[in-house]
């Protein structure tokens, strides 16, 4: 089980914009897209600045990720208990 008051405040912070992200959608599973896309959604922050230095542009990234979320099964009505998928729950342990 994932310790999340472990967590630097930022990354904290981060899961809690996820969490937000993949409700506004109607996701009742949180996938690792999702925290993609909040990760990209900070043009000032460590990743933005990583994926400049390699030559890859935020903005195009960000299309396409918004693109594969965009394909993920919706609830209708309540989303109710929302959890994380094993992938996200994998790359959260291994953080």
């Amino acid at each position: 089980m994932i310790s999340f008051d472990k967590f630097t405040l930022k990354s904290q912070e981060a899961v809690q914009k996820v969490h937000r992200v993949a409700e506004e959608r109607a996701h009742q599973q949180i996938e690792p897209e999702h925290l993609l896309l909040v990760l990209l959604d900070d043009p000032e922050n460590l990743v933005s600045g990583l994926l400049k230095k390699i030559g890859v542009e935020r903005a195009t990234l960000q299309r396409k990720v918004e693109t594969e979320i965009s394909k993920f099964a919706r609830l209708t009505g309540s989303v109710g208990q929302m959890y994380l998928s094993q992938n996200t729950n994998a790359l959260l342990e291994r953080a």
